[in-house]
Formats: C-alpha cells, structure tokens, sequence
C-alpha cells in the first residue's frame, strides 16, 4: 500500500508539473499574466527570550520547482532560505511556514522596537527568472506602518477579501464570487491562550467638511490608505457623522471614495473621489478615534460602462526587464490617448502617448522596485487604472 501511494503522489506531481509547463509556455507565445509564487511576512511575533518567529506565506501558483531561494532582509543583513519540499504543495494552494534562525544559513537579526523585513522571491531562469519583493515595516523604524508588538501581541497581514471586483456569468446568471487579493496591509493582533490570533480594532468617527457649507450626500463611503491597497467603509449616522471600523495600525489618509459594488452595478463603476486635507492617525485596539476631514476638491464624475480589466489589459504582470504589453478596447487612434505610470505616492514617473490599440511599454531604466499604477487616459478622462509589480 506504501508502494502505491507514493506511486501516487508521484504521478500526482509528474500530472502538476505537465500541467503548469504547459500553462507557461503557452503564456510564452500568448502572454497573459502567470503569476509566480510570491513569499511574503504573514506574522511576526517575538517570544518570552525577545527572539524572533516570522511566519511565511505564499500567494498564486505554489509551485516550489520555479523558485531558485527566498532572501529574508532585515536593516541588519541578509540570509537567505532554502523552502523544503514535500507532498503538501500543490497549484493555488496556500502554506504557512515558521522561521527562526535555526531555519536560516546564518543569524538574522530583527530589532524589536521597530524594523523592517523583506522577503525577496527569486525564480529558475527556467521558469520566470527574476525576483519579486514584499516589505513590512514596525515600530520606530522610518516609514513604518504598523507599531511593534508587544507581549501576547503579534504584527498580522491582513488580506483583502471582497465581492466587488469578481463577477461570473452563467447562461442561468451571474453572481458574485468572494475573492481574497494580496493588500499590503499589517496590523497587531492579540494571541490567545489557545494560540488564536484576533485582529485588534477601533473605531472611527469622521465630521466630512464640505467647502460649499451643503450637507454631504453620500450615505457610504470609503476610506483608503494608498498604501494598504484596502478600502474601509464608513456609514453615515443620525448625526449626520460617518462610522466605521479599521484596524489597529497607522493610517494616511488624502482621498475619500464613493461606495460602489460592483456587483450590483457590474457595468458602471463610478470612478470619481474626493481630495482632503492629509489627514494621519494611528488606530489602537478598541479605541475611537475622531477625525474632522476637509474637502478641497471633486475629482470627475464620470463611469466606466465596462469593466477595468475589459477596457485595458496589461502582460506580463509582474513585467520583465522593465516592459510591459498593452491591449486596450478604446478607440485611440483619433484621440489623444495616453498611459501613465504614477507610484503608489501619486508622483508621476512617466506618460506616453500611444497611437495604437495594443503595443509595448518600456519604463525608465532607473525605475525602483515596487507596485506602481498604469492608466489609460484618452481625451483627459481616466478610463482604467491597473496596478503592476516592477521587481
């Protein structure tokens, strides 16, 4: 019976790596987007002696053979570690692994009071080739967005689950199907007696000030650090005050969104927001926190009769060597048409005028790493944003 369940396993795994070969070289000669697997910080605690235990998790396709070694950093160093293999991986599976310094070739050091971690993914030149990087920052390390954890506390990431953006059409219908996407979001948790992680959270209390003294209408909106890649929804009340949840981190706040499901209005997605005043604040658990936001300005109303990801299409996503495919439904030829490059910051790195419906961007070559935005502007209206992973 041993003999026939490794026999198996064996064939199970020959199947997999038959399947997603195939997958990759059709993707080769067809780009679409393949996303390789990513290693990023799911937790980070420190133990009763002050030493460090990150928790490692993984995203996409989980297919160990395509990922040469993974490089932990801290501001400390580097060290690299080797992903065991064994029967427990499989394509769009997800597993956690625990990592102390005995996991590693050499010692790693990550300070307690504050810090940052990357974890670098770097692939066969076989598979993709390349690297892909995700950073969490604590404590009083610059640039932090989350404090540091404390005893029987623990920095968690925090996924982003949504019914909005997923929708799938049948001959009998359509209905929305829930989908977890990769935020970039870390908050402190509490651990349990039982080892259970629950994910602190306050409250939030915002009075909107409106320039033209009129009431605000909306009766849902969002408020989203461009960071997080996260939305949060805030109700309006009695009082005429909004009220929502967020987590126990730190928040930048200088844009308020209209509530949209897409699910519900599948076709028309409003694409309009509201600049304010920066507004920071940092979220503990339990605690309300009341915040008076100015507006200064309405960015265009508009609608978007057709889905993002329909309107522009971008491949491969990570880009290679600095270059990306377009495909787009609008009519550009006639207009003018142009695809912008902004940081998660708002700067802008670059724009390029394109005269045709589908061709090929190359971005500087000094261009950082990190998760950058494409938008397809024609006639001065932004039509669709899409995010991309420079490596």
């Amino acid at each position: 019976m041993k003999c026939l369940s490794f026999i198996a396993n064996q064939s199970i795994k020959l199947i997999i790596a038959v399947v997603f070969f195939t997958l990759t070289i059709n993707a080769k000669a067809n780009p679409i987007a393949i996303y390789p697997p990513e290693f990023f910080v799911s937790e980070l605690r420190f133990d009763s002696s002050g030493e460090w235990v990150i928790e490692l998790s993984s995203i996409y396709f989980d297919i160990p053979e395509a990922v040469d070694s993974v490089c932990i950093s801290t501001s400390s160093g580097s060290v690299k570690w080797l992903i065991p293999v064994d029967d427990e991986w499989y394509p769009g599976g997800q597993r956690v692994f625990t990592l102390r310094n005995d996991s590693l070739d050499s010692d790693l050091v990550v300070r307690q009071e504050g810090d940052f971690v990357q974890v670098t993914t770097y692939y066969n030149e076989s598979w993709w080739g390349g690297s892909i990087a995700h950073t969490m920052t604590f404590g009083d390390y610059q640039g932090a967005t989350v404090r540091s954890p404390k005893e029987g506390e623990a920095i968690v990431h925090v996924p982003y689950y949504t019914n909005a953006l997923v929708y799938e059409s049948w001959d009998s219908g359509g209905w929305c199907i829930p989908q977890s996407f990769h935020s970039d979001l870390y908050a402190i948790a509490t651990i349990s007696e039982s080892d259970e992680r629950k994910v602190c959270a306050g409250k939030v209390r915002v009075t909107i000030h409106n320039p033209t003294n009129q009431p605000f209408s909306e009766s849902t909106i969002q408020l989203r650090d461009e960071r997080y890649y996260m939305f949060f929804d805030m109700k309006q009340q009695k009082d005429g005050v909004y009220e929502g949840n967020v987590y126990a981190c730190n928040y930048n706040l200088d844009k308020l969104l209209p509530w949209v499901s897409l699910c519900t209005d599948y076709h028309y997605r409003r694409q309009d927001y509201w600049t304010i005043a920066p507004v920071q604040f940092e979220m503990e658990k339990d605690s309300v926190v009341f915040l008076d936001i100015y507006i200064s300005d309405h960015v265009g109303i508009k609608t978007v009769k057709t889905e993002e990801d329909h309107v522009l299409k971008i491949y491969p996503n990570p880009i290679v060597e600095n270059s990306f495919y377009y495909e787009t439904v609008l009519p550009v030829k006639s207009t003018n048409s142009v695809i912008e490059i902004t940081g998660l910051n708002g700067q802008k790195v670059e724009h390029y005028l394109i005269l045709e419906n589908k061709g090929n961007i190359k971005l500087p070559s000094n261009i950082l790493q990190g998760i950058y935005t494409v938008s397809l502007i024609v006639n001065q209206k932004n039509y669709a944003t899409v995010k991309i992973v420079v490596p």
